[in-house]
């Protein structure tokens, strides 16, 4: 009547399950293992922003004895797809008085990448695109004024969000911290 053939090939039901779950439990472990190093990649963005402000600005105060909180002025630009907004919690220009007789460069009132990445600024800026939305400087402080005239310190900020909120500041010497942590 009926005629089994033997050594039939092909896999059973439960064995399918067991790969399936095998492949699930994997899948479990690697995804946020993998977002997870994403985002410390992209925290290498506010790293090296903070570390290019902080060259522009010890640039600036070897030559005119002072910093400037206006990012343009001491000659930073950012680049790159942005995440975090880069710069000074408070818009000033001058901390410490007026600005030396002979420098010339004007005062645009760009404080933070935020501010350079505006509604009006971003056309034509690809590097505005991927800009975290409304995430504001919290830590970062003007340039301060020590009593003598020229101010001597300062405290950069990189605000965005990553997997949450993510801040970094640095100061006039080169200490990053890690004020919030996005991860």
């Amino acid at each position: 009547m009926f005629k089994r053939t033997l050594g039939n090939k092909g896999f059973s039901l439960i064995e399918l399950m067991v790969v399936v779950a095998i492949i699930g439990i994997l899948s479990a472990i690697a995804i946020p293992n993998y977002q997870r190093f994403q985002n410390k990649a992209r925290q290498s963005e506010a790293k090296s922003n903070l570390g290019g402000l902080y060259v522009a600005e010890k640039a600036f105060f070897s030559e005119w004895e002072q910093y400037l909180s206006n990012i343009d002025d001491v000659g930073f630009a950012a680049e790159g797809s942005l995440r975090y907004n880069i710069g000074f919690l408070a818009a000033s220009t001058w901390s410490g008085g007026a600005a030396p007789a002979n420098y010339a460069a004007p005062l645009s009132g760009n404080f933070d990448t935020g501010t350079i990445c505006g509604a009006s600024f971003a056309v034509g800026n690809p590097s505005c695109a991927d800009m975290s939305a409304g995430q504001a400087l919290t830590g970062a402080v003007d340039p301060a004024d020590p009593g003598g005239g020229a101010p001597h310190t300062f405290t950069i900020g990189a605000a965005g969000t990553l997997a949450g909120v993510d801040e970094w500041t640095m100061n006039q010497n080169r200490v990053m911290t890690n004020t919030v942590v996005g991860l």
